[in-house]
């Protein structure tokens, strides 16, 4: 897998945040620096709760002095933009919501990346948002050509590079350190921002979360189920599956206090290889 390329077309929904106060307002919204985002960046970033919870975790992309663009999962742009309304008071902001049809494409390698993209003679200089996954190349291309279809296996590389995804590893009690996305999209050397008390607290005195993302690998078949350990105690659930080269990997939600490196799947019997990720 690690030649391969992968391409999934696929939706995003973008709210774009525009106005004279836009800056400051994300700035004490979201967990990234957006004040120091230049015309054109992009920086992975957070929406939480007054809890600490997460609202989103999403691409944020300054397109000029006064408007930004938030890309996020399909289906999480209403809850995105309702959890900004509610903290705009005075301030001189408008939004919109828009779907985006995309070229996602992912590879550990840069080279099959670019070779893939000099294929494409109709696009010149194609817009790309950077997909941030640790250790692979390429991302999100919102200009693609007409005959691109999907290739490889777009979920096993999500997998494989622990990515989160909402629906699966996320929900509205999901904390971020639980699911691995502090790192990159918070910048604690900012001011305060909504929901930043429990995330720079748990950092300050280094508290691993209740439960933490894991990716999880078998020679055998298995689903997304319950995990239990050695002495039959229920550890955590398997919530993404994909297969690949004859075996099953996924990513699961797995107690604090499981340090076994194995465990068993509770429907298929299977012996199950945990992997850290965080």
């Amino acid at each position: 897998m690690n030649n391969d390329v992968h391409v999934a077309l696929r939706s995003l929904e973008v709210v774009t945040v525009e106005g004279a106060d836009a800056e400051s307002f994300l700035h004490g919204q979201v967990s990234s620096n957006v004040a120091g985002l230049a015309v054109g960046e992009t920086s992975p970033s957070l929406l939480l709760s007054p809890q600490g919870k997460m609202v989103a975790w999403f691409r944020l992309k300054r397109t000029s002095q006064e408007s930004f663009e938030a890309y996020l999962q399909a289906g999480r742009g209403e809850a995105f933009m309702g959890r900004l309304k509610r903290f705009v008071l005075r301030s001189n902001v408008s939004f919109n919501l828009s779907v985006r049809q995309v070229g996602s494409v992912r590879s550990k390698s840069h080279d099959m990346v670019k070779a893939l993209l000099s294929t494409w003679e109709e696009v010149e200089a194609p817009e790309m948002v950077d997909c941030f996954w640790p250790a692979w190349f390429g991302g999100d291309y919102l200009d693609f050509p007409s005959e691109l279809s999907d290739q490889g296996n777009y979920d096993l590389a999500r997998i494989e590079a622990g990515v989160p995804a909402y629906g699966l590893e996320i929900d509205a009690e999901t904390i971020p350190a639980s699911v691995g996305v502090v790192e990159g999209a918070v910048d604690f050397n900012k001011g305060c921002y909504v929901g930043q008390e429990l995330v720079a607290r748990m950092d300050s005195r280094s508290v691993a979360p209740p439960v933490r993302l894991t990716r999880v690998r078998s020679t055998s078949t298995f689903s997304k189920e319950e995990l239990y350990s050695s002495n039959h105690q229920g550890i955590g659930r398997v919530t993404s599956i994909a297969s690949g080269d004859g075996v099953t990997v996924g990513l699961a939600l797995i107690k604090r206090s499981h340090i076994e490196p194995r465990a068993t799947g509770a429907e298929s019997g299977a012996t199950i290889e945990i992997e850290e990720l965080i």
